[in-house]
């Protein structure tokens, strides 16, 4: 077990300097600018080639945190004038680090964060599980859609048909209406049946070739993994006079897994979709691709069986947080005095990053413990969402 903690310090330096009648004076001092601490916990595994080669490489434990903070740091300039004459007197400046800085709130609670990974932990798992099944058609699906399909095919066919016949005539009015531009509502149907219809199909072709192509599985060992990020970024105003905080937030999922493969013909059968009835079931039933457009039922129920014929090894996953918070101000202000008075003029920026990894051992399958949500602001999405909208709205 190999521990480590520490924290550092990063110098700075301070510069005073005024100017008045008497003359000009400077100072320098050396002071603290950044700190931070780390620590980390891992286990050294021994014969780490040997293992390698093997397969039998188990997986390190590993944590690691940082804080990083910059203090304040620009100028400070103040202005002095008489009070009777109004004449400048004398001008102090101070330049460097001017002060510690204390972040507000961030945007984003504990509570959203932890969300936020318990999400991506379950979309790295389903897109590990998708390499893992290995695979390229769901053969019972595609038996219990092919009537359906073949109507969707039929009905497209009949459409260019009758355009192209129309074009001969130079009929534009009839062409329109047979390629769906004439009505919203049929060209919303046309965009879903493409869309969860043909493409689907044409997609089952190709992986019924690749399959064809890649055979049986072979036993062998395997590596794979998963990955899934959120990015998010938010402004707001500073505790300081002027001041301006910009947010950011990196969140970071990534899940390993090693396996064997121990039984191809078992696993041949899971790749093709023959040993999940609930697949099968969920694809099969009406308007699901309604509710997989939001959730990602279908995916979620192919865990069931992505493991059969395999062996688990070895696995982790690993949570990555980054957090920074930049700060700028700028600001003038002036306090009149009879004649004279004084004027202060700033510019400050600081900063202020968090930084949060841990890797931990998995020692079952993983599975995804909620069907993954889907990202609402996609051109497909968004196309999708007016398609059912003008559908309902139609009815």
């Amino acid at each position: 077990m190999t521990l480590e903690s520490r924290s550092w310090t990063i110098p700075g330096t301070q510069t005073v300097r005024t100017v008045s009648s008497a003359g000009t004076t400077e100072s320098i001092s050396v002071v603290t600018e950044g700190i931070g601490n780390l620590s980390r916990n891992s286990v050294r595994t021994l014969d780490y080639a040997l293992k390698k080669r093997t397969g039998q490489l188990p997986q390190n434990p590993f944590g690691y945190s940082e804080i990083s903070q910059g203090y304040r740091r620009g100028f400070v300039e103040s202005k002095f004038y008489h009070i009777d004459s109004g004449r400048l007197t004398s001008t102090q400046t101070l330049s460097g680090v001017l002060s510690v800085y204390s972040p507000g709130a961030s945007p984003w609670p504990a509570a959203f964060k932890d969300a936020v990974r318990f999400n991506l932990y379950n979309q790295a798992v389903a897109q590990a599980q998708s390499e893992i099944k290995d695979a390229a058609i769901d053969l019972s699906v595609v038996a219990g859609e092919i009537r359906e399909t073949r109507g969707m095919f039929i009905d497209i066919a009949t459409r260019l048909k009758l355009a192209i016949d129309a074009a001969r005539r130079k009929d534009v009015r009839a062409i329109s209406h047979h390629l769906s531009l004439a009505g919203t509502a049929d060209f919303a149907n046309l965009w879903l049946m493409i869309n969860y219809g043909i493409k689907p199909f044409i997609a089952d072709l190709k992986g019924a070739v690749t399959a064809l192509e890649k055979g049986a599985l072979k036993e062998r060992y395997n590596l794979v993994r998963g990955k899934a990020k959120y990015q998010d970024s938010q402004k707001k105003a500073s505790a300081y006079q002027g001041g301006i905080e910009e947010w950011t937030l990196k969140v970071g999922v990534g899940v390993r897994v090693k396996y064997a493969v121990t039984d191809p013909f078992t696993a041949t059968l899971a790749s093709l979709g023959l040993t999940n009835p609930g697949t099968t079931a969920w694809e099969l039933a009406k308007l699901s691709f309604v509710v997989d457009w939001v959730v990602g039922v279908g995916g979620w129920l192919s865990q069931l069986d992505y493991h059969l014929g395999k062996q688990l090894r070895d696995a982790s996953y690993t949570t990555f947080t980054k957090e920074k918070v930049v700060f700028t101000a700028a600001y003038e202000t002036r306090t009149p005095v009879f004649s004279g008075g004084f004027v202060e003029t700033s510019q400050s920026t600081a900063f202020v990053e968090w930084v949060d990894v841990s890797r931990s051992v998995i020692t079952n399958w993983p599975i995804a413990y909620l069907p993954v949500l889907k990202d609402p602001f996609s051109v497909s999405h968004v196309a999708t969402a007016a398609s059912l909208l003008r559908q309902a709205w139609g009815r």
